[in-house]
C-alpha cells in the first residue's frame, strides 16, 4: 500500500515515513481525503522573463524545479571532459525512518581536470517571488546558511559557491550569478550588490587555482 502526503498529495513507497518535499509524516493513501484541486488559470504576464505566474489555487514543483537546474549547472556549466562530476548530494532526507545527514551538504561536487582541484556548488533557482525588500533570498532559512558555513569551515581547502539561476527557466535561466559562499555574509543579498556576480548562463565557468569564474 503506498502512502500519500496530506500536504502535496505525492505518492511514496509504503516504507517511506516522512515526504521528501514537505517533510510532514506519511500516512495510508486510503485514509488521506485531499480536496480536488481547483483548475489552474493562467496571470497576465508579469516581470519574470515572460513566465506566467499560476494563482494561488495551484503549486509549482520546486523540487522538480531544483532537480531540473541541478542538471543544467552540472551539464551545461561544468562539461566534460573539463570537469568530472565527483558527487551528487542525495535528495533523499529519510532512510526507512533514519535521517541521511549528508542530504543537507552542497549539491554537486565538482573537479577540475586541468588543476585537480575539487570544489563544491550549491544551486540555488530563484524567480521575481523570491525578492523581498529590494533582497534576493538565497538561503531561504538561517540555518541553512550556517550549515553551508560550518561545511565550508569544514572542507577548508575545497570552497563552496554558490549558483543562482535567477528567471526564465530552470533548464536555461536568464541570469546566472556566481558567489563565493565566502562572499556572502548573509542568506540574502542586496539586487544592487549582484552585479559582479553575474556571468554567462549560456558559457561554461572558467577554473583556475582558487577561483572560479
Amino acid at each position: 500500500m503506498a502512502k500519500r502526503c496530506a500536504k502535496c498529495g505525492r505518492f511514496f513507497p509504503d516504507d517511506h515515513r516522512v515526504c521528501q518535499v514537505c517533510g510532514v509524516d506519511l500516512v495510508r493513501a486510503d485514509s488521506v481525503f485531499l480536496p480536488v484541486p481547483r483548475v489552474r488559470k493562467l496571470l497576465a504576464p508579469k516581470s519574470d522573463g515572460g513566465q506566467k505566474h499560476l494563482d494561488s489555487g495551484s503549486k509549482r514543483d520546486h523540487f522538480k524545479e531544483g532537480e531540473a537546474f541541478e542538471t543544467y549547472v552540472a551539464n551545461s556549466l561544468f562539461p566534460k571532459p573539463r570537469y568530472v562530476v565527483r558527487h551528487m548530494t542525495t535528495t533523499r532526507s529519510d532512510l526507512k525512518g533514519r535521517f541521511i545527514e549528508s542530504a543537507q551538504d552542497p549539491d554537486i561536487r565538482i573537479r577540475d581536470t586541468q588543476t585537480g582541484h575539487s570544489f563544491w556548488i550549491e544551486c540555488k533557482w530563484r524567480t521575481d517571488r523570491s525578492i523581498k525588500d529590494r533582497k534576493l533570498i538565497i538561503c531561504k532559512s538561517k540555518a541553512q546558511f550556517e550549515r553551508y558555513n560550518d561545511f565550508q569551515n569544514e572542507h577548508g581547502n575545497e570552497k563552496v559557491y554558490i549558483v543562482v539561476g535567477f528567471n526564465g527557466k530552470p533548464e536555461a535561466p536568464d541570469t546566472i550569478y556566481r558567489i563565493p559562499l565566502s562572499d556572502l555574509e548573509y542568506p540574502w543579498r542586496y539586487l544592487d550588490t549582484l552585479e559582479p556576480f553575474r556571468r554567462s548562463s549560456t558559457d561554461p565557468f572558467d577554473y583556475s587555482p582558487g577561483r572560479l569564474r
